[in-house]
């Protein structure tokens, strides 16, 4: 886990220096988990109001359409990767 950020920094922010880069890496960890506990109270409060079986058939269509686009993802980006790793999916 302590080589991901670094790994994330020169990879997703390679014009800032690697300090900088690492802080933005972790930002980006930490963006996640902030709207986590935003999310929870917004999403809560739909779930009382119209009902957490109807909440639960949306994630049901969410992850069915998920699933859809990953597949279509996996074929248009295979031809994309480097020669010598692309039997690995």
């Amino acid at each position: 886990m302590a080589r991901l950020p670094r790994s994330y920094s020169t990879r997703y922010f390679p014009n800032l220096d690697p300090l900088a880069g690492t802080i933005a890496a972790l930002g980006t960890y930490a963006a996640g988990y902030f709207a986590r506990g935003a999310g929870a109270p917004i999403c809560g409060h739909f779930g009382d109001r119209i009902g957490r079986r109807l909440l639960t058939e949306l994630r049901v269509l969410q992850g069915f359409a998920i699933g859809g686009k990953q597949s279509g993802a996996i074929v248009l980006g295979a031809p994309c990767g480097l020669a010598n790793s692309r039997d690995n999916l």
